[in-house]
């Protein structure tokens, strides 16, 4: 027994015990063979297909779509994001062999938040997706005053969060290169960049974490021309590839000769002290440490 499968059998048995109206559970690991494939969804939401788990899943986006369309069974409400596009007819090819309709997301809602503090771009798809589930599981859909009262009060740990203004220090759970371009973007859109030189205003340090089974150069090359200066460090994870060989990975791949600290502390200590403006980001336990130490 995995500890994933131990702790889905605990969740599953305690939302029993809970009586929930709802539990939201998400797929380890593709969707087929998953520990959560055990239930019988009401709503099935795929976001979106990426190159990732390609030794278990495959690796072409045709095979790893095939694996996650299996979440979409008989009498479930099958919710396609704009990122399914790619390979969409592969979801729809199996939402006609076990006979349901999906709804199919293509744009973000209209009653997001205005101003400037509204969410980044690539969350607006999600928040599109959440909404359709939504309707899809109650059956209606909420009130517009009720939408907006609940995205107005969403928080996202981990997610374009930033966690300190002086010096500016902000995390993202980003891990693969399709995260990263579209973190790339965010970031962008939200602080802008230099016409000349294509860096970032604001940041000027990326401070990255990855782990073993990730696309390490998928993901440098998505971010680091933003960045006048690149760190690497490992998070306590042991599937964290070693800050000195990340270091190598990073020369390789963008030119960049990055300072090397072995620990998550050991950065953030140092680039604090220089008043270093930082993105940290390429794991989901790097930001998890970066905000663990910052909140202590």
């Amino acid at each position: 027994v995995t500890e994933f499968e131990l702790l889905t059998a605990a969740a599953l048995w305690l939302f029993a015990e809970e009586q929930v109206d709802f539990a939201v559970l998400e797929v380890g690991l593709g969707g087929r063979w998953d520990a959560t494939s055990v239930v019988e969804p009401k709503v099935a939401v795929i976001t979106g297909i990426g190159l990732d788990h390609t030794a278990i899943l495959g690796d072409t986006l045709e095979q790893i779509a095939s694996e996650k369309a299996a979440i979409i069974k008989q009498g479930s409400v099958p919710v396609l994001g704009p990122g399914t596009a790619a390979v969409r007819e592969v979801f729809l090819a199996r939402c006609r062999e076990v006979g349901v309709a999906p709804l199919i997301v293509d744009r973000p809602p209209d009653n997001r938040p205005e101003g400037p503090e509204r969410f980044p771009r690539y969350q607006e798809q999600n928040i599109a997706c959440a909404l359709a589930a939504t309707t899809a599981a109650l059956g209606y859909e909420p009130e517009t005053a009720h939408i907006q009262q609940a995205l107005s009060s969403l928080s996202i740990p981990g997610r374009f969060e930033l966690i300190r203004s002086t010096p500016p220090l902000l995390i993202d759970a980003s891990h693969n290169p399709q995260s990263a371009r579209v973190l790339a973007e965010a970031l962008v859109e939200r602080y802008g960049q230099d016409e000349a030189t294509g860096l970032l205003n604001t940041f000027d340090t990326l401070l990255l974490g990855i782990l073993r089974d990730k696309d390490a150069a998928g993901i440098i090359e998505a971010l680091s021309p933003l960045f006048a200066h690149v760190a690497v460090t490992q998070s306590p994870s042991s599937r964290a590839i070693p800050a000195a060989e990340l270091a190598e990975m990073v020369v390789h791949v963008s030119g960049h000769k990055p300072e090397v600290y072995t620990s998550v502390s050991e950065a953030l200590v140092s680039l604090t002290a220089r008043a270093t403006s930082v993105v940290a980001t390429g794991s989901i336990t790097l930001a998890g440490a970066v905000k663990g130490f910052v909140g202590r």
